[in-house]
C-alpha cells in the first residue's frame, strides 16, 4: 500500500571522510511514497569540536522516489587527531518510520602528520664554567606554539658539573627555540660529558634525528708544578708512571629492533682491568612510552675482559609508530672515564599493520555439509574491533556468526565462521571492519572470500533415497500382481476396507496373530503398519488411521460373467503401504511409501493379461554428520503384465514397467530442491505346487522370481543427478507330509527352505532362512496344536540373526460353525515364526536384524459364537489376555461372519476394544473396526 508509513534509514559516504572534504549522507526509504517527504536530521558532536563540519538540517525524497541526498562539510584545521560527529534522524513525519540505521557516525580523519623536531648542542666541547646552547629544531613552523620537553642525563660528569634545563617552547610560526644549560668551574683535571635527550614529546611533533646529543666539558685546570729544591743540583725528574683511566664506551646490536624483540648493550673497555668494574647504565624515553621497553642498571665486566653485555626487551603494544630510547654510561666508578659514544640510541620498530587475514581466500562446498574458515586480527587494536560478515548470495551460501567482535584482550586468537550451502551456486562473503581505533576503521581492511557451491544435496544422498522409495512402489505393485495370478476370480464385486486403529502383525480377526512384543515387524504390502510411529507418533506400538493410511490395507474387485470365449474382465485396486530405512557411511535414511494400484486384467483358459496403473506418495528423513533434511517423491507407473499356467501345477509370469514422478528434498538450511525422476522395471517369475496329493501324502511347492529396476533423477541447481538400480533374486521350497490318524485327526510336519540374493545400490546380500512346524488336530477331543520354528542359517553379514517360535492350542468343539464355546493358548518367543514360503518371500530383506534379545509373550482368547439374523450369521463375542514381561493386554470384542451352509451375503463384521499396559509407555486404548463385503 504505497502511503502506508515505511521505514528510512541514513548511510553516509565516504566514510571516514578526509578532513577538508565533504561526506554525503543518503536517507532511504523501504518503498516510494506517493508525496515527497522531508527528513529531518540532527547533527551531534562526538570528539570533533564546533567548526570542524558543517551543517545539514534535513534531507526531501521526492514523490515516487526511495533515496534522496545531502552534503556535510569538514573543516581543515590544525589538530592531529581524528574526530567524530553523528548524523541522526530527527522527528520524523507520520509517513515515515526510523528504519536501521537510523543514525551513522561520521569520522573525519586528520591528515596532519606530526612534525619532526631535533636537538643541536653550541659550544661543543664547551670550556668548563661556560654556558652551553641547546637548540630544538622543527621541520616546519606549526600553528601554535609547542613545549619541547628534555631530559639530561650525566656521562663522566658527576652531579654539579652542569645545571638544568627542563624543556625548550617553540612560538607558533617558528622553527627554533633555545635554552642555556650552565656548566661549573671544579677542581678536577679531567673533561666530562653529559647527554641532553628528548622527552617525551606532544602529539603534534615526532623525534626527528638527532633526538640526543652529547656535551664535553673540556677541563682548564693545569697540574701543579714540581717542587724544586735549592741545592744547587739540578732538580729531579718526576717520571709519571700512572696510565690515564681507560675509557668505557657503548653499543648496541641491533639498532633498529622488532617491537617484542630484544636489543644487546656492550659495554666495552679500551683495556682490561685487574679487577671487575660495574658500569651503571641510564635508560631514557625518547619518543618511546613507559613499559615500550625494559630495564638494564648496569653491566659488569670481569676481571681481565674489556667487554660485557646486557639485554633490554622491548614490548609488542597497540601503537602503529616507531619509538625510540636511549641507553647513557651512568656515573662512573674511578679509575674509569667516559670514552665515546657514552650514549646509543634504540629504535623501536613497529611490527603492526592493522588488517584482518582469513584462513583461506576461497571455499569449494561439495555436498552438504557446514564448512568453517577463521578470522583474526594482524595488529592489537586500541578499542574493540567488529567485523561484518554479509553473503552476496543468500540463496548459495550464508555464514554464521554474522558479526565478529576483537577486544583489545583477545585480538590475537582466531575466530571460527562457519558456511552453511544452500543451492549450487557462486557467492562472495564480505568482511566489514570498523572500530573507534582510526587504524582499523577503515575501507581499505575489507576482505572478501570466495565460496563455490556445488550442490546442496549431493548425488550421496539423492541415490539412497530415491533407489529405496521406488523399490517400495515396485514391491507393492508385483505382490498385487503376483496375488491376482493366484486368486480364483469370481463374478461379482467384492471390497475390504479397515478403519480405526491397527496393529502390527497379522489380521486382528485372530487371536493366533496377535504381535510379538519387542520384535521388529516390518509388514508391505499387507496394509498393516510399522511397530513404532513414524515422526513422532503418540504411542509406539498403534498408529491413527489418517487418510492416506486409511488407504493401505483396502482392496476391491469387479470381476464379470465368462464371455462366450471364456475370458473373463476384471479391475481390481489395492492400497499398500512401507516403511524403510537405510544407512550408507554416515547417512541414516527412514521414509514411508504409500501406494495405490488400479488393475485390469483378463483370463482366458491358461493365460492371463492386464495393464496396472500406480501412483506412490513417499515422505521421509535423512540425516548424517551435518547433512539432514525432509523429503517427499512421488511415482507415477504402467505396468503391463502376463501369466501363462503351463500345468496344473506350475505357473509362469512377467512384468515390464515405466514411470514418471519428482523428488523433493527439503535440507534443514536452505531451499526445498525438486527434481523430476523416471523408473524403469523387469520381473518374471513361477509357482507351483510340484506335488499336491489329494488326502493324505507328501506335498511340495515351488516359488520364485527375479526383478531388476532402475531409477534415475535429473540434476537441477542444488541437487545432483543420481542413477541407481537394485536387483531381486529368491527361491523357496515348501513341503509337508499329511499322515490321517483314526478318529478323523492327523497330523502334517512341515518344512520351508528359502533363499534370497538382495543387490545393486540399496541393501545387499545373500541368505538362506529354514522354517519348519507341526500341525496335529483331534476332532474327538476338540483339540488341535500348531507348532511353528524359523531361523536364519546363514548370512552375508554374520551380524544378522533372524528366529523365531510360536505355538498354538485351540480347544473348539463346533469347528465348522464357529458356534459354541472355543478356547485359544499362544505362545511365542524371538521373530516371526510362521508364514510360509509367503513371509520367506515378504518384501523386507530377509536379513531382518534383531538388536536385542526378544521376550517372550503369551495370550490367550476365550470366544462364544452365537446364532443372530435368523442363524444366517454367527456372531461370537470374545475376550483375550496377553502378557509379556513388558506389557498386558487387554481386550473386549465381537465377530459376525456368514454360517456356513445358508444364504447369507458375504459380509464380515468386527470390533475389538484393547487397553495395553506398557512398562515403556504410557497406557493405551485402541478401538478395531473392520468390515468385509463381496457382492
Amino acid at each position: 500500500k504505497d502511503d502506508d508509513a515505511q521505514p528510512v534509514s541514513l548511510s553516509a559516504a565516504p566514510n571516514p571522510v578526509a578532513e577538508g572534504n565533504s561526506v554525503t549522507v543518503t536517507a532511504s526509504l523501504s518503498a516510494p511514497l506517493s508525496s515527497s517527504v522531508t527528513i529531518p536530521l540532527v547533527l551531534t558532536a562526538g570528539t570533533a569540536e564546533a567548526g570542524d563540519y558543517g551543517a545539514l538540517a534535513s534531507i526531501t525524497i521526492a514523490a515516487g522516489q526511495t533515496t534522496a541526498t545531502g552534503t556535510i562539510s569538514t573543516t581543515e584545521d590544525a589538530d592531529y587527531d581524528d574526530e567524530t560527529f553523528t548524523v541522526a534522524l530527527g522527528t520524523l513525519p507520520a509517513s515515515v518510520v526510523a528504519g536501521s540505521p537510523s543514525a551513522v557516525e561520521v569520522r573525519i580523519e586528520d591528515d596532519d602528520e606530526p612534525t619532526p623536531v631535533s636537538l643541536s648542542a653550541a659550544p661543543n666541547p664547551v670550556a668548563e664554567g661556560n654556558s652551553v646552547t641547546v637548540t630544538a629544531s622543527l621541520s616546519a613552523p606549526l600553528s601554535s606554539s609547542v613545549t619541547i620537553p628534555l631530559v639530561l642525563t650525566a656521562g663522566t660528569a658527576e652531579a654539579g658539573d652542569y645545571g638544568a634545563l627542563a624543556s625548550i617552547t617553540i612560538a607558533a610560526g617558528q622553527t627554533t627555540a633555545t635554552g642555556t644549560i650552565s656548566t661549573t668551574e671544579d677542581a678536577d683535571y679531567d673533561d666530562e660529558t653529559f647527554t641532553v635527550a628528548l622527552g617525551t614529546l606532544p602529539a603534534s611533533v615526532t623525534a626527528g634525528s638527532p633526538s640526543s646529543v652529547e656535551v664535553r666539558i673540556e677541563d682548564d685546570d693545569e697540574p701543579p708544578p714540581p717542587v724544586v729544591e735549592d741545592d744547587d743540583e739540578p732538580p729531579p725528574v718526576i717520571e709519571d708512571d700512572e696510565e690515564p683511566p681507560p675509557p668505557v664506551s657503548l653499543s648496541v646490536e641491533p639498532t633498529s629492533v622488532a617491537e617484542g624483540n630484544s636489543v644487546t648493550v656492550t659495554a666495552s673497555l679500551s683495556a682490561p682491568l685487574s679487577s671487575s668494574v660495574t658500569i651503571p647504565l641510564v635508560l631514557t624515553a625518547g619518543t618511546a612510552e613507559a613499559g615500550d621497553y625494559g630495564t638494564l642498571a648496569s653491566i659488569t665486566i670481569a676481571a681481565e675482559q674489556t667487554t660485557a653485555t646486557g639485554t633490554i626487551s622491548t614490548t609488542e603494544d597497540a601503537d602503529h609508530d616507531d619509538e625510540t630510547f636511549t641507553a647513557a654510561l651512568g656515573t662512573l666508578p674511578a679509575p674509569l672515564a667516559a670514552g665515546s659514544p657514552s650514549a646509543v640510541e634504540v629504535r623501536i620498530e613497529d611490527n603492526d599493520t592493522p588488517g584482518i587475514a582469513l584462513s583461506t581466500s576461497s571455499l569449494h562446498i561439495r555436498g552438504c555439509g557446514l564448512v568453517a574458515y577463521t578470522i583474526r586480527l594482524l595488529s592489537q587494536p586500541k578499542a574493540n574491533v567488529i567485523v561484518t560478515v554479509e553473503s552476496d548470495a543468500r540463496g548459495v551460501a550464508t555464514a554464521s556468526p554474522a558479526r565478529v567482535v576483537f577486544t583489545a584482550e583477545n585480538w590475537n586468537r582466531d575466530r571460527r565462521v562457519t558456511v552453511t550451502p544452500g543451492a549450487g551456486g557462486r557467492a562472495s562473503i564480505t568482511h566489514w571492519v570498523s572500530s573507534s581505533d582510526p587504524s582499523y576503521d577503515t575501507v581499505r581492511l575489507t576482505r572478501t572470500l570466495r565460496v563455490t557451491v556445488d550442490e546442496a544435496v549431493p548425488a550421496s544422498v539423492v541415490a539412497p533415497w530415491q533407489v529405496r522409495f521406488v523399490r517400495s512402489h515396485t514391491a507393492h505393485v508385483l505382490d498385487g500382481i503376483a496375488g491376482r495370478i493366484v486368486a480364483e476370480p469370481k463374478a461379482g464385486a467384492w471390497a475390504s476396507q479397515p478403519t480405526g486403529s491397527s496393529r502390527p502383525g497379522g489380521d486382528e480377526d485372530s487371536p493366533a496373530s496377535l504381535p510379538v512384543a519387542g520384535t521388529l515387524h516390518r509388514t508391505y504390502g499387507t496394509g498393516t503398519f510399522g511397530a513404532d510411529g513414524w515422526r513422532g507418533a503418540a504411542v509406539p506400538g498403534s498408529r491413527s488411521i489418517a487418510v492416506r493410511e486409511a488407504l493401505a490395507g483396502s482392496s476391491f474387485a469387479l470381476t464379470g460373467e465368462k464371455a462366450p470365449d471364456g475370458s473373463v474382465w476384471s479391475v481390481w485396486g489395492r492400497g499398500s503401504w512401507s516403511r524403510f530405512r537405510g544407512r550408507e557411511n554416515m547417512l541414516a535414511l527412514d521414509g514411508e511409501a504409500w501406494t495405490a494400484t488400479v488393475d485390469v486384467d483378463r483370463r482366458r483358459g491358461r493365460s492371463q493379461m492386464g495393464l496396472a496403473l500406480s501412483h506412490s506418495l513417499g515422505e521421509g528423513e535423512y540425516g548424517g554428520g551435518t547433512c539432514s533434511g525432509g523429503i517427499e517423491s512421488s511415482l507415477t507407473s504402467v505396468v503391463p503384465h502376463a501369466a501363462l499356467q503351463v500345468s496344473d501345477r506350475l505357473t509362469l509370469w512377467g512384468a515390464l514397467g515405466y514411470g514418471w514422478g519428482a523428488v523433493t528434498f527439503k535440507p534443514d538450511t536452505g531451499f526445498a530442491l525438486k527434481a523430476d525422476t523416471t523408473f524403469t522395471m523387469a520381473a518374471t517369475g513361477m509357482r507351483g505346487g510340484l506335488l499336491a496329493p489329494a488326502e493324505n501324502g507328501p506335498a511340495l511347492a515351488l516359488v520364485s522370481d527375479a526383478m531388476w529396476m532402475r531409477t534415475r533423477s535429473e540434476r537441477v541447481p542444488g541437487l545432483a543427478a543420481s542413477d541407481s538400480s537394485v536387483t531381486r533374486l529368491r527361491f523357496g521350497l515348501e513341503g509337508s507330509w499329511r499322515v490321517a490318524l483314526e478318529g478323523g485327526g492327523h497330523v502334517i510336519p512341515k518344512l520351508e527352505v528359502g533363499a534370497r540374493h538382495d543387490g545393486g545400490d540399496a541393501e545387499t546380500g545373500a541368505g538362506v532362512e529354514l522354517g519348519g512346524g507341526l500341525a496335529w488336530s483331534d476332532p474327538a477331543l476338540n483339540l488341535s496344536l500348531d507348532v511353528k520354528g524359523r531361523t536364519l542359517l546363514a548370512h552375508e553379514d554374520g551380524a544378522f540373526e533372524n528366529r523365531g517360535v510360536a505355538a498354538g492350542l485351540v480347544f473348539d468343539p463346533s469347528p465348522a460353525t464357529e458356534r459354541g464355546p472355543s478356547l485359544t493358548l499362544r505362545s511365542s518367543w524371538g521373530g516371526r515364526a510362521e508364514g510360509g514360503l509367503d513371509a520367506l518371500f515378504a518384501p523386507a530383506p530377509l536379513k531382518d536384524r534383531i538388536d536385542d534379545e526378544a521376550e517372550a509373550r503369551w495370550t490367550t482368547e476365550a470366544a462364544y459364537g452365537l446364532p443372530a439374523f435368523g442363524g444366517r450369521f454367527t456372531g461370537s463375542p470374545h475376550a483375550g489376555f496377553g502378557f509379556s514381561d513388558s506389557a498386558h493386554d487387554y481386550t473386549l470384542g465381537w465377530r459376525l461372519a456368514p454360517a456356513d451352509g445358508v444364504n447369507a451375503p458375504d459380509l464380515s463384521f468386527g470390533l475389538k476394544a484393547t487397553r495395553r499396559e506398557n512398562d515403556r509407555a504410557a497406557t493405551e486404548h485402541t478401538v478395531e473396526f473392520k468390515v468385509r463385503t463381496r457382492w
